[in-house]
């Protein structure tokens, strides 16, 4: 057992040199689509605390309510309650995230492998507007870029199919579609002040289009004892399409903002009893799209869960 840990920490230190940034709008953590376990209990919640360094080092700290439930021996629902801070050279914001709500029906099981449908909202809870007095551009807009903003400012439907096998192998396949785009965020590094290059880093995003996400997760789960267990897997994230912003009235694509994005996970879970669990988690990209106005890039995002079930 201690070797298999040393090993983990090495492949987390492995990672992180390695980092660039990721992207992740959702889709790839919702309903079944990122755990291994069978449903024990009928209900669960937990606190899931994560922590990541996005764009010119923001950080960005996301508190995260989780509750789920299973309503029947097929069916299930969860609903994802997040609160974001963020922090960086441009100023701090925090405020509530979006709301994601997703159900899943188990479609097909045998004894060793299982099919389930996972198809959800994620709810836009502000335009992504959010201001700071630390910045001010050449038509006195103070809006902040996408990186410190708590809301994409899109309406998104959420769809996922996730494979089962052996309890040991994890396949999954998402798909994050914006359905509403309501983003009214204001940043343009055109209407930025030539002297200020550190604002000039951060990609444009005025009135910010999205295209959707197709989202790939192969993961492999090793159980070490009754109570302990890692798991690490690979989550190529594909943009479909480029972005575009408003340049004044005219709408215009944001080239080089499609394409993939190819991260590597891992994680360790210990069982406290019957009830408790606690996760820890790690991300990190070694591909990144040259392009990326939404605000989601990552250097690195480490989580830690803790989990009752009853």
């Amino acid at each position: 057992m201690k070797k298999s840990l040393l090993a983990f920490v090495c492949f987390l230190s492995f990672l992180n040199v390695r980092s660039q940034g990721c992207s992740d709008a959702g889709v790839c953590s919702i309903g079944n689509m990122q755990t291994h376990s069978k449903v024990q209990r009928r209900f669960s919640i937990a606190l899931n605390t994560q922590y990541g360094v996005g764009e010119q080092n923001v950080g960005i700290l996301i508190p995260q309510l989780e509750f789920s439930a299973r309503i029947d021996s097929g069916y299930g629902l969860q609903i994802k309650l997040p609160y974001v801070f963020a922090s960086g050279n441009l100023g701090k914001t925090s405020g509530l995230g979006d709301i994601v709500l997703v159900g899943s029906k188990q479609l097909y099981k045998k004894s060793i492998w299982q099919i389930g449908l996972n198809a959800g909202f994620r709810i836009a809870v502000n335009n992504a507007d959010k201001r700071s007095e630390g910045i001010q551009t050449a038509n006195t807009t103070n809006i902040l870029p996408m990186p410190y903003q708590t809301s994409l400012g899109t309406h998104d439907l959420l769809l996922g199919l996730d494979l089962k096998i052996r309890s040991h192998w994890l396949i999954a396949l998402g798909l994050q579609l914006p359905l509403i785009q309501q983003n009214s965020n204001g940043f343009d590094t055109a209407l930025v002040f030539s002297n200020e290059t550190e604002k000039k880093a951060y990609f444009t995003s005025r009135h910010l289009v999205r295209r959707p996400d197709l989202v790939l997760r192969i993961d492999r789960q090793f159980t070490l004892s009754k109570n302990l267990s890692l798991n690490a897997g690979v989550l190529p994230i594909f943009h479909l399409g480029n972005d575009s912003y408003l340049d004044g009235t005219v709408r215009k694509t944001i080239e080089q903002s499609s394409g993939l994005t190819f991260n590597i996970n891992a994680g360790i879970m210990y069982r406290l009893g019957d009830r408790f669990s606690i996760t820890g988690r790690y991300a990190s990209p070694l591909k990144v799209r040259t392009v990326r106005p939404d605000g989601l890039t990552r250097h690195y995002v480490g989580a830690l869960e803790l989990k009752y079930a009853f």
